[in-house]
């Protein structure tokens, strides 16, 4: 799966780079509303950005220790997304999807298959103050291009990921969890509330109550069962076949069971060298299978967390 991008209490994007990106006066819109300051984004040799909620518009001059990221990273972190942009990025299956025809030099061989496969990211451009995505099958061979709008991408994405979601209750957001209390009439302190994993439970009395008064959207956050997936390796969605307690990928197929041991030994190997550093100084960071496709520890822990989560519930 992606790895959905999250912002940085400390983070500059460089405005000599974006500035001419549609994307950039978006930006300077959402600094402005989330941080009340009045930037106008246009000194093309600033850098703008946040340091532990300030605002900031520094020169290079400066000398500044937070982390730099693109207006692509900061699109895909407020819309809750991987970044897209990014080639080799998975967007996944667009069947269904509007694409698009343009006709640029580097994309002249743009061409539609009858049976969409899951694509790639290649390239990420801007034509006509739109951002699109140039995807193919391998986001390296170029054979079969398939060019998107960034947004059309995003948006598909948010719908599948709420489909996929069960809906278990709503979380007050902190800037109305005094209001909350005063409404509610609640008794305990207000950092119980916040470090509540949801507030009340969906078609529970508060969520109809804060339903008729229309501050259901406003005032709380939607709070979703997690879903525990498996990672996606060398291009290949994991299946799992419970009936035959095995996993496939590809053509590549593993015994539950054992991967689950393999798993096991190697965390507890780490675990000791860890422990023993003054004894030990190496511990196995990912294994190399006959295919010579290489599987990472972490990796391993993400099919173990889903065949944990999902044997647990069936």
């Amino acid at each position: 799966m992606n790895k959905i991008i999250t912002l940085p209490e400390f983070f500059l994007i460089n405005a000599e780079d974006y500035n001419k990106n549609p994307l950039w006066e978006k930006y300077i819109n959402w600094l402005n509303e989330k941080y009340s300051s009045t930037f106008d984004g246009g000194n093309t040799s600033a850098f703008y950005g946040v340091n532990n909620d300030v605002p900031l518009c520094i020169s290079r001059d400066n000398t500044y220790h937070g982390k730099f990221i693109s207006i692509y990273q900061w699109y895909a972190a407020v819309n809750n997304v991987p970044d897209f942009t990014i080639p080799g990025t998975q967007i996944g299956n667009c069947i269904g999807l509007e694409y698009s025809t343009i006709d640029m030099p580097d994309f002249k061989n743009i061409k539609i298959l009858k049976k969409s496969p899951i694509l790639y990211t290649k390239k990420a451009f801007i034509d006509k103050n739109e951002i699109y995505i140039a995807a193919d099958e391998y986001s390296y061979t170029g054979r079969n291009y398939f060019v998107y709008k960034l947004k059309d991408i995003i948006e598909k994405y948010k719908k599948e990921e709420k489909m996929e979601k069960e809906l278990i209750g709503y979380k007050i957001k902190s800037k109305y969890i005094e209001a909350f209390i005063k409404l509610f009439d609640k008794k305990l302190e207000k950092e119980f509330y916040l470090n509540e994993p949801y507030n009340f439970p969906k078609d529970s009395p508060s969520w109809q109550k804060a339903k008729n008064l229309n501050i259901l959207n406003v005032w709380f956050e939607e709070v979703y069962k997690e879903k525990f997936k498996l990672p996606i390796i060398n291009r290949y969605e994991g299946v799992y076949n419970e009936k035959h307690n095995i996993i496939r990928y590809g053509c590549a197929v593993f015994p539950v069971q054992n991967l689950k041991t393999l798993y096991y030994d190697i965390n507890n190997f780490n675990e000791i060298v860890k422990n023993n550093i003054d004894k030990y100084n190496r511990t196995i960071s990912r294994i190399t299978l006959s295919s010579g496709v290489e599987i990472t520890i972490e990796e391993l822990k993400a099919i173990i967390k889903f065949l944990e989560k999902n044997q647990n519930e069936s």
